[in-house]
């Protein structure tokens, strides 16, 4: 069986500056093997993050990570993981 490429939504209700400030913790965040895109956007109400992994478990090893940096910061949401239908 193939492994699929996943989506990704976070769904923060928090300061912008806290996702900022988890980039400055931990730069590495920024650059991920088996991500192949990561895009934040601003909502009336905090921010939003999307990103497109290889598979499943590019992701979880990336999260596990994550789990701590957003615990650092005082980042929470649960993310909502979704298979890709297509990406271009």
């Amino acid at each position: 069986m193939q492994s699929m490429a996943i989506a990704v939504t976070y769904d923060f209700r928090d300061p912008v500056a806290r996702y900022d400030r988890a980039l400055r913790l931990l730069p590495e965040l920024a650059d991920q093997p088996g991500r192949r895109s990561h895009l934040c956007t601003l909502t009336d109400d905090g921010f939003v993050v999307l990103e497109v992994w290889d598979t499943q478990a590019s992701y979880e090893r990336f999260f596990r990570t994550f789990l701590a940096v957003m615990a650092e910061v005082g980042l929470s949401c649960a993310p909502r993981v979704s298979a890709v239908h297509h990406y271009m």
